[in-house]
């Protein structure tokens, strides 16, 4: 095994939390170096890269959430992460378009059908109880999302869908694959996606408008909405946490984060620099006071150390 590759399996857990590598670091350098020198590795491979920094997430989590409170937020991001790509699918993709089809390019809809698309199999799968083929299909929606982001930014004209969604859907993946998916919380995360965001999209078609032709309009118009939606949240995760369901209620708190990020990024053509940065002040108090919320909120080196050797 060359020097090089010595090095980036070292540099692949410098995320780790350092009670988990005080603990477990050399282990897991030597036998991923077993295993490079076996296989004749000259660099560390991209999946190897992306399982170590999902298990640093993990390990993090695992000293914040207890395994319950970590599927409920899987299956909050994963059940709205769906209900969101339906609305889209609905809303830019079957719906009849008219004189906006030219504010809407073709490529566009193309590759923000084929993002959604891979959603939506994730959850007919999950449906059909195919549960990994799902988190497989998460996954994938993650990498494509990333790359369309990454794509959107190096070649500038490219015809893709707004930066905000592809941040929201490539979060809402990440999330969703933190943990176990339970039908229940699901199933419930999808219906008040739909019932919510849903309404916000198609609310102008009731009222005699229409819908944006642009995703980024959409997100323009919903910011303000999707804001205040966050904010109850909050105040919901404030209320458990005073329950003694402080665990449960960091997951809501990460869980409502994604939809926070995209609310901020379609306000910018709404709101005023200060509008934007009082809401994401008062976005962090709620937050912080959810996780400082009880005593048991702590990140304990003990904690990460346990969930280190249930998560290797």
């Amino acid at each position: 095994m060359s020097v090089s590759v010595q090095r980036q399996i070292e540099r692949a857990f410098r995320f780790h939390p350092r009670a988990w590598r005080d603990a477990h670091e050399a282990v897991a350098i030597g036998v991923l170096g077993d295993a490079a020198e076996a296989a004749g590795w000259s660099c560390v491979p991209r999946a190897e890269r992306w399982a170590i920094a999902r298990h640093a997430a993990v390990l993090w989590l695992s000293g914040m959430l207890s395994p319950v409170s970590r599927a409920l937020l899987a299956s909050l991001a994963f059940g709205s992460g769906a209900a969101a790509g339906a609305v889209y699918l609905l809303a830019f993709v079957l719906r009849p378009r008219g004189d906006e089809v030219l504010l809407s390019p073709q490529g566009s809809i193309a590759a923000g059908a084929v993002l959604v698309g891979v959603w939506l199999s994730a959850a007919a799968l999950f449906g059909f109880g195919v549960r990994r083929g799902a988190r497989g299909l998460v996954a994938l929606a993650l990498g494509f999302a990333l790359a369309l982001l990454v794509t959107r930014y190096v070649a500038t004209d490219a015809l893709l869908p707004s930066a905000v969604t592809l941040v929201l859907f490539a979060l809402l993946a990440g999330l969703a694959l933190l943990g176990r998916l339970r039908a229940r919380w699901v199933w419930g995360s999808a219906v008040a996606t739909l019932a919510s965001f849903g309404g916000l999209v198609c609310a102008p078609v009731l009222f005699g408008g229409r819908v944006a032709a642009l995703d980024s309009m959409m997100w323009a118009q919903a910011s303000r909405w999707i804001l205040l939606g966050v904010g109850l949240a909050l105040f919901a995760a404030l209320a458990l946490t005073w329950g003694g369901r402080s665990s449960q209620a960091r997951a809501v708190a990460v869980a409502v984060t994604p939809w926070m990020v995209a609310a901020v990024l379609g306000a910018r053509f709404e709101f005023s620099l200060g509008e934007t940065l009082v809401a994401i002040a008062g976005w962090f108090a709620l937050t912080v006071a959810v996780f400082l919320g009880s005593r048991g909120s702590r990140i304990s080196a003990s904690a990460l150390v346990v969930g280190g050797r249930s998560g290797a």
